[in-house]
């Protein structure tokens, strides 16, 4: 009986619709004005919201000074009781403003700044006191190690609220982190550049030729091809898109001068769009010639990569070149060199 009242009524409705001229297309429910509106203080299409931390201001355990988050209440009427609101951490907010922002630039993604590294965000209730229109999340920032060549976010979303609307386009929030370093320099200029400098996990694979070993001066010889030793490699980041660092398994005494070394043995690597990596050469040792860049092996593709593995992210570069020097004989040595260099983002 219920369900043929609700058909007459339908009817009848669309029916007085019909000789009144009424618009049927749906429209949104009107908001009760009366109502307590909850939304969070943001800008743009991906409600970012960036606050700058400064290596200069963290303590010693490297927790940075509070910066906050902006919870805010519309409605005709004050609340006359206390409102609470808490937020959730929703990856997939992040995940869509990477793929809108950078598509398959995958090396210029932002990161997520893992939930040990910030703190009085997540389980944490706010509350607007009574009469009250906004509220603050205090966070704070552990830089210790971050990288500021880096975008870290957290993305965020209201998890519960006692509000009676929640407003749905403020209702999530991108909280982007700009790391600053205002520290005064100490030492000298090398030393500034070590400070930048960062040590990558190395796995390589290297062929050896040379020319004029054996008796006939001219004759080739080929070498097999060996895995090289060297655990990790020193890659120093000039920017977000150029890092220095030496050729192939190279490596120099620790009381060295990085900055002479560099400018003889070092190549540059610059990230292009799509995660596409040039190598050229950088340093100018009059024995060391002829580097190229070798685009054929579909292993080493000469790429930047972001990898996810075992809940960690990782930026690993897969490159292949070869190069030739010299020694003071006279004696050429050619080398092609593949191999991979790994970084966890943490």
């Amino acid at each position: 009986m219920k369900q043929n009242f609700r058909i007459i009524l339908t009817f009848f409705t669309a029916l007085c619709c019909a000789f009144a001229g009424c618009d049927t297309t749906e429209e949104e429910p009107l908001r009760d004005p009366a109502s307590n509106i909850v939304g969070l203080q943001s800008e743009g299409a991906f409600n970012i919201v960036t606050e700058v931390f400064d290596f200069a201001e963290a303590d010693a355990q490297g927790w940075s000074k509070e910066g906050n988050i902006t919870a805010v209440l519309t409605g005709v009427l004050d609340n006359s009781t206390p409102i609470t609101l808490s937020l959730a951490v929703d990856n997939d907010l992040l995940l869509a403003y990477n793929q809108a922002e950078f598509g398959t630039n995958s090396h210029r993604y932002a990161q997520l700044l893992p939930e040990e590294r910030h703190r009085g965000l997540l389980n944490h209730v706010l509350t607007f006191p009574a009469g009250e229109r906004e509220a603050r999340f205090n966070i704070e920032i552990n830089m210790e190690g971050l990288s500021p060549d880096v975008k870290w976010m957290i993305p965020l979303r209201v998890d519960k609220t006692t509000a009676k609307e929640l407003d749905l386009t403020k209702h999530t929030m991108l909280f982007s982190i700009e790391l600053e370093d205002t520290r005064e320099g100490e030492g000298d200029e090398d030393e500034k550049i070590i400070a930048v400098s960062a040590l990558y996990q190395h796995f390589g694979q290297k062929i050896t030729g040379r020319l004029g070993v054996l008796a006939n001066a001219n004759q080739f010889e080929m070498l097999p091809m060996v895995n090289t030793s060297l655990p990790e490699k020193e890659v120093l980041e000039l920017s977000a898109d150029q890092m220095l660092t030496f050729i192939g398994d190279r490596t120099i005494d620790e009381n060295a001068n990085r900055e002479v070394e560099y400018n003889k043995w070092g190549m540059l690597l610059t990230v292009e769009d799509g995660g596409r990596v040039s190598i050229s050469k950088w340093g100018n040792d009059p024995l060391f010639l002829n580097f190229r860049q070798i685009d054929s092996d579909p292993e080493y593709p000469n790429t930047l990569e972001i990898l996810q593995e075992d809940g960690k992210t990782y930026r690993v570069f897969k490159l292949f070149y070869s190069w030739e020097d010299e020694n003071r004989t006279g004696r050429l040595t050619v080398h092609w060199m593949k191999e991979e260099l790994r970084i966890e983002v943490i």
